[in-house]
């Protein structure tokens, strides 16, 4: 299933499974719940508003980077980055 939004184009991949066809659903449900986290969490006092955004998007870097059943966090969200024993 292919679904544009906004010059965005989702493609969905179902192995094993029906597909939803009720995407643009499950994109509203996301946002819903991404704001919802982000509205919940603390904000420094004294930030300026125009600095809020700034501030979300580092919060939703760092749960991005963190291991949703460990808790730990990647040393670098990109895979490119590779282990050198003498850095880390």
């Amino acid at each position: 299933m292919k679904v544009k939004i906004s010059g965005i184009e989702i493609i969905e991949l179902s192995i094993s499974s029906l597909p939803n066809f009720n995407v643009l659903r499950l994109i509203e449900l996301n946002n819903q719940l991404v704001q919802a986290w982000l509205n919940s969490s603390k904000k420094p006092k004294g930030l300026p508003i125009t600095l809020l955004r700034e501030y979300y998007i580092s919060l939703l870097l760092i749960k991005d980077d963190q291991n949703p059943y460990l808790g730990t966090f990647d040393v670098s969200p990109s895979p490119i980055y590779l282990y050198s024993w003498i850095r880390d």
